[in-house]
């Protein structure tokens, strides 16, 4: 791949990317399943909740206040960017820097320019995401149904009061720091393990190619 394609190599990365998903999207559409847009999905949500008995509701909607569902929710998610953009910077940078193909000035290049369109794609995919998608009703349309499905009246109850409690409060408060301490480092634990497993494989991989043809 000679330097003047790296422009190219990094759009293609994302168009993989991007495409994995939208093959998904395709193939779910494909087999003849309904793809839901998010007036169905609320109005699904609504119906699922007015089934609901409405003490056993009002129980989920304050367990849902008091835990900060919501917010939560999109301290996960910023959690999943951030980290997808780190470990995608983290691959491609390793790859480029074991590629026999650039010249040491050129990989100091290409990585530079990667880290920046990696920048732009992810804030685009924040953007897009706030526009698109309402984690509140996504939180919602999830929880009310299987509290529903696996609490009692009793239970939400008890729920409500430890959530109320010193205890739950203190709890709500320090969960988003556990989550993000807990799942970086997790990754760092476990990314360069399985890097090393598909290393392994790969190598494998290569040298049973390179073998006589099988008989």
């Amino acid at each position: 791949m000679s330097f003047g394609k790296h422009n190219a190599f990094i759009l293609a990365v994302f168009i993989l990317v991007v495409g994995g998903q939208r093959g998904q999207a395709d193939q779910t559409s494909a087999t003849g399943t309904k793809t839901e847009n998010p007036g169905s999905a609320k109005a699904t949500a609504g119906n699922d909740q007015a089934k609901i008995a409405p003490e056993k509701r009002e129980l989920i909607k304050q367990i849902i206040v008091l835990s900060d569902a919501h917010k939560r929710t999109e301290v996960v998610s910023e959690s999943v960017f951030a980290q997808s953009e780190k470990n995608f910077i983290s691959g491609m940078s390793t790859s480029i820097g074991n590629s026999p193909d650039y010249s040491d000035a050129q990989k100091t290049e290409l990585i530079t320019r990667l880290t920046l369109s990696s920048a732009r794609f992810f804030d685009r995919c924040r953007e897009l995401m706030k526009q698109k998608i309402n984690l509140g009703e996504i939180v919602d349309s999830v929880t009310y149904p299987i509290y529903d499905k696996y609490f009692d009246k009793d239970d939400l109850a008890a729920l409500v009061a430890f959530y109320k409690s010193p205890i739950g409060e203190k709890f709500v408060k320090v969960m988003p720091q556990i989550y993000q301490e807990s799942s970086s480092k997790t990754n760092e634990i476990l990314i360069p393990k399985i890097q090393e497993v598909i290393r392994q494989a790969a190598d494998e991989e290569r040298t049973g190619l390179k073998g006589p043809p099988a008989q």
